[in-house]
């Protein structure tokens, strides 16, 4: 009998996932094409036709790890609600089995989605992250980058805009100088930074700088560490990165094999201080489990008799899934600024979601 249930469900499941995918697929690059038109119509030194081809070819492995959970929880969205307009739930139910039994197929269908992003990860997209990063280059040469950051051994970089064409970071700038221990003898903040061609340095301004093993004694205060304003001229950062060398820190074009794995543990291990390499090896592992996070949470939401609407149900899958991806790119964000921990930034979405899901699943009506 369950047996017979499971293929029913997967014969309506299956081609719902398959509608999804395409359907969010071609949605995200039709989107992002319009978006992105003017600058592929500016581009003068390659053909635009085949190189607009080529851009969204190799960037169809990286957005299906970021749509795999979402289209994983449209799909049993789908297939509940249109057994129960069919009023099929109930017969179910009376017949001895239990909604989180009928779940079983979108359970096992979300694992193998966490296995398939595990596997994008391992073996497609470092084959084509440089091809990725190629593009870009060509397409951004003139426009702006978001949520860059540099790391030279010495100096830690992060800034939430930078403009190729004026060489500018604007967006909580903040350069880390590290000593030969790799503890932080100074640390700037900044509104902005400008690249300085005759110093070949950076110049911050409209911020702070501060030196976490200086104490100063103020008069009536409390001891503190030495942190005193940027001057209106700006301050020179002594440190050796360049705008050639920025690269963006969070993107999908940054995954790799279980080799790189190995050594960005061993780096990680070596700097713990430098927040992005903690925030990859974490999130290389996390991120994979967001279609079964989302399947647990969205699940006992939608396994009702009583809900038969389509667009009742799409849009609660939809606000569920916006508010993930939210969730899971501000903390990455703070967490590449350092202003959250990136143990903590890689693991509290997936807790969180994971928790709630865990606890509904578990009240679900049977």
């Amino acid at each position: 009998m369950t047996r017979l249930l499971d293929r029913y469900v997967l014969g309506i499941f299956l081609p719902a996932l398959v509608l999804f995918t395409v359907t969010l697929l071609f949605l995200f690059i039709a989107v992002d094409f319009a978006s992105k038109l003017g600058k592929f119509l500016e581009l003068t030194r390659v053909p635009v036709i085949p190189f607009v081809t080529r851009f969204y070819l190799v960037r169809i492995p990286m957005l299906l790890v970021i749509l795999i959970p979402s289209v994983l929880l449209f799909a049993p969205t789908f297939t509940v609600i249109k057994l129960a307009r069919a009023n099929e739930i109930l017969p179910i139910a009376a017949s001895g089995i239990s909604l989180r039994r009928m779940s079983v197929p979108f359970l096992v269908a979300a694992v193998l989605g966490s296995f398939a992003m595990a596997a994008t990860d391992e073996f497609i997209l470092p084959k084509v992250g440089d091809e990725i990063s190629s593009t870009e280059e060509i397409l951004s040469v003139r426009t702006v980058r978001y949520n860059v950051e540099d790391y030279d051994g010495a100096t830690k970089m992060f800034a939430k805009e930078f403009a190729p064409e004026s060489l500018r970071l604007t967006g909580d700038v903040r350069f880390t100088l590290l000593n030969p221990d790799m503890k932080p003898v100074e640390i700037v903040l900044a509104e902005e930074a400008r690249w300085d061609l005759k110093r070949k340095r950076w110049v911050a301004l409209r911020g702070t700088v501060e030196n976490p093993f200086e104490l100063v004694f103020p008069p009536n205060e409390k001891p503190h560490t030495r942190k005193y304003a940027i001057p209106a001229e700006g301050y020179v950062v002594e440190c050796k990165l360049k705008p050639d060398n920025i690269r963006r820190g969070s993107g999908l074009s940054t995954r790799f094999s279980f080799v790189r794995f190995k050594s960005l543990v061993q780096e990680m291990r070596k700097y713990p201080h430098v927040p992005s390499a903690v925030l990859k090896v974490h999130s290389r592992i996390s991120f994979p489990l967001s279609s079964i996070v989302l399947v647990l949470v969205g699940l006992p939401f939608v396994m009702d008799p009583n809900s038969k609407s389509f667009v009742k149900g799409l849009i609660f899958s939809f606000l569920l899934a916006v508010g993930y991806y939210m969730t899971h790119f501000a903390c990455e964000d703070l967490g590449n600024m350092g202003s959250l921990h990136p143990i903590v930034a890689a693991w509290f979405p997936i807790g969180t979601f994971g928790a709630a899901g865990l606890v509904a699943f578990s009240r679900m009506k049977t």
